[in-house]
């Protein structure tokens, strides 16, 4: 279901957005500071049961939008049914010895806006898709169909789903040729979970981008 793919798209939301990045010396649009990650990255139409998700990120001097747009047909065409957009910047740092060709990252979310176009889901989020079991709103609710809501980060501090998205986030990242992959990080507390410098990351995820 969309709850899901979106979760999974979060683990590498929370590793590649960010806050600023060191200069390569040549320097990008303004004198902002660029990396090897600049550029446009796509996954491909992944997903099962109707429920399917296609990512996109735009990473240029500095700055970074994703995208995750969900849809009902295994080739990712036609309108999405629903489509969260996150916004950030993009700080990296010193290379790494494991895994060879990976460098540090730091990341933050700063903003998060929602386009929710499926009942169920707008439920979800409204803390109304199971009346009476103790469900609360995510992000103080206030969702409405087919509408763009950007989520206040305030609201969001002890939010279930939400909570540590707009927290930094320790995590490394690789391109390699055409592909750029993330570090692994959990959210369990644990050892790698990324939430701090000591945390971070030191496995890539199998899962990737590819640079078009």
């Amino acid at each position: 279901m969309f709850i899901k793919n979106l979760l999974i798209s979060l683990l590498f939301v929370l590793g590649l957005s960010s806050c600023g990045e060191k200069d390569d010396g040549n320097g990008g649009a303004g004198g902002a500071p660029v990396s090897d990650a600049d550029g446009t990255w796509v996954t491909g139409c992944t997903g099962e049961d109707s429920n399917y998700t296609k990512e996109s990120f735009l990473i240029a001097a500095g700055a970074m939008t994703v995208t995750v747009t969900n849809y009902s047909n295994a080739e990712c065409t036609g309108e999405g049914t629903n489509i969260s957009v996150f916004a950030g910047n993009f700080t990296t740092g010193a290379a790494v010895t494991t895994p060879a060709g990976a460098k540090e990252v730091t990341s933050k979310v700063s903003t998060m806006t929602v386009t929710i176009k499926e009942d169920s889901t707008l439920a979800f989020y409204n803390g109304t898709l199971m009346p009476g079991a103790g469900a609360t709103p995510v992000c103080g609710g206030g969702f409405v169909k087919n509408e763009a809501k950007t989520l206040d980060a305030t609201k969001c501090e002890n939010d279930a789903l939400f909570g540590t998205l707009f927290k930094d986030k320790f995590s490394l990242y690789k391109v390699d040729g055409n592909k750029i992959y993330q570090g692994e990080c959990g959210e369990d507390g644990s050892a790698t979970d990324c939430s701090t410098a000591a945390k971070r990351s030191t496995t890539l995820e199998t899962k990737f981008y590819t640079k078009v």
